[in-house]
């Protein structure tokens, strides 16, 4: 009896868990929609989307080649409400009057309204799907109670606000989601998702190659090397093709002048900006360096083995940024931001009191389906839910008023 109430349990807090997640991700792409739009001074980031859509010869290098977001974008559209110019598009427009104004207000073109119903789609697919990779990762690292695995990615979630702020780039949610999928079936040791997720990464951000170091460093050990070798040399070479392919149908050649057809190297300027940083002299933002780096770093041998090795792919992220962005654009970090909530969310659950023990990194999960019967559980998924809702009703009326 006790094992069909849990079953029970275990299936309403899942389902409660993904209903959660479903509200949250609407209200943290409420807020970044309009925080975008409110604060963006070098034009609607939604007519930048339809520019790489549609006009890839008018941008530069590197973004013409990340292809995959835009090329959602129009194809969905597409079958959505067919070409620019045709009736279709027309009726479709007309009998949306709530997204044609929601459009004007964020300076998209009126016949694009059926991109920006793309775009916001993808948008929120990206954070839902985000949220699932943490929690596989959370299932699959720790030995933890099923509550905690739940609140987990709605925490991840909602600490993704300030970053989103930074996010201006049609592309940047979906690669937080690809980059984080890649990592959830690198710990599962799924191949045919976690190559699945760097191709389709690859095509959305050239960045997703450095996963390959994560990859070698947690494996390193583990396997033979011949086919640690044979894998990474797999990966290279699908790289190197999707490049070689995307290149040559992308390319703006030499339609911009040289200087903005490339990106300028940042290297001598931001290590001048690092020096002069006024950080150095703040107390205030030394104290909130300290604290991430104590949330981060605090009994930082007993974290999970995968976290540890994967982490080292900063190092060819901060050579990346220091190369080829500009000082303060950490929505480079992105990708890797589901390894530092990790870090932190162990620590924090830790200092409130709850149980977060390593899994054996060569074992599976156990089976926690008898937890699932307590009380707390089930109060805790109630709560969730009211939550979201109140969550999901706040980002309607915000909405609402905005339009």
């Amino acid at each position: 009896m006790a094992i069909v109430r849990a079953e029970s349990h275990k299936t309403f807090g899942t389902l409660s868990a993904l209903v959660v997640y479903a509200c949250i991700s609407v209200f943290v792409l409420s807020l970044w929609s309009l925080r975008l739009e409110l604060t963006n001074d070098r034009g609607s980031p939604y007519r930048r989307a339809m520019q790489l859509t549609y006009e890839p010869e008018q941008d530069r290098r590197p973004f013409v080649y990340r292809v995959l977001t835009p090329y959602l974008v129009k194809t969905g559209a597409y079958l959505l409400a067919g070409d620019r110019d045709s009736a279709r598009r027309e009726l479709f427009v007309e009998k949306s009057p709530y997204l044609r104004r929601l459009a004007a207000r964020l300076n998209v073109e009126r016949l694009r309204t059926p991109e920006l119903v793309m775009f916001l789609a993808i948008h929120f697919v990206s954070l839902f799907g985000f949220a699932l990779s943490v929690r596989y990762l959370l299932g699959q690292l720790w030995n933890t109670s099923r509550g905690i695995v739940d609140v987990g990615p709605a925490v991840a979630l909602l600490c993704l606000l300030p970053l989103c702020s930074m996010a201006r780039y049609v592309y940047d949610l979906p690669q937080l989601f690809l980059f984080s999928a890649a990592l959830a079936a690198l710990a599962g040791h799924r191949w045919g998702w976690f190559y699945l997720a760097c191709i389709l990464g690859f095509l959305n951000k050239e960045t997703t190659c450095l996963i390959s170091v994560g990859f070698a460093a947690y494996l390193w050990d583990q396997w033979p090397r011949k086919k640690l070798a044979l894998h990474l040399g797999l990966q290279l070479a699908l790289f190197g093709v999707l490049r070689v392919i995307i290149v040559a149908v992308r390319d703006p050649g030499t339609a911009l002048t040289a200087m903005d057809n490339d990106l300028p190297n940042y290297l001598v300027s931001n290590l001048i900006s690092l020096w002069q940083s006024s950080a150095w002299f703040s107390y205030s933002e030394l104290i909130v360096v300290l604290i991430v780096a104590v949330m981060l770093f605090r009994k930082f041998l007993e974290k999970p083995l995968f976290l540890r090795r994967t982490a080292l792919m900063f190092i060819p992220f901060f050579a990346a940024y220091l190369r080829g962005s500009l000082w303060g654009e950490v929505r480079v970090f992105l990708e890797l931001y589901s390894i530092g909530f990790l870090f932190a969310f162990q620590n924090l659950a830790q200092l409130l009191g709850y149980e977060m023990r390593v899994s054996d990194d060569r074992h599976g999960r156990p089976d926690r389906i008898l937890e699932a019967g307590s009380l707390s559980y089930l109060t805790l998924h109630v709560l969730m839910l009211a939550v979201g809702m109140l969550l999901l009703s706040v980002a309607v009326m915000a909405l609402a008023k905005y339009v």
